[in-house]
């Protein structure tokens, strides 16, 4: 993945610091020395994390040059939705790690990518099942 980031002159990240890309993501550009900033979907959105994943948020989410919260209180798929397309808006590429599959619900990796196409951002797509990296 950092080579990955390199060939993509990636400067910065922004993300939510959801359990598993996010967070890989965020330690990446972290031990690289390099800024993100993240968008909190709601007040309560710690509560959505196991206390062991909270440990994991609570660091990397203190280590964030910024932090750009929404208006929800509670973690819904509307504020996980919206969350993501601030992300988008505020991203010049969109790093999708992401199996491809139709959305599960409302907010998910699918419905951005399709929100960051809408917008004409570029996608790189890191396919976990086809295990294929590829800009679409």
């Amino acid at each position: 993945m950092s080579a990955l980031l390199t060939a993509q002159n990636v400067t910065e990240g922004w993300m939510c610091l959801a359990v598993g890309a996010d967070q890989m993501y965020a330690t990446l550009l972290l031990r690289r020395g390099l800024p993100y900033r993240v968008v909190l979907p709601c007040e309560r959105y710690e509560e959505t994390f196991s206390k062991k994943e909270r440990e994991a948020y609570s660091y990397l989410l203190s280590r964030a040059d910024s932090v750009v919260p929404l208006d929800f209180v509670e973690p819904t798929e509307k504020a996980f939705y919206e969350a993501g397309k601030e992300v988008v808006n505020r991203s010049e590429i969109l790093i999708a790690v992401w199996d491809g599959q139709a959305p599960r619900g409302l907010g998910g990796t699918a419905d951005i990518v399709h929100f960051a196409r809408s917008r004409s951002k570029r996608v790189l797509h890191i396919d976990t099942l086809a295990h294929l990296v590829r800009v679409v």
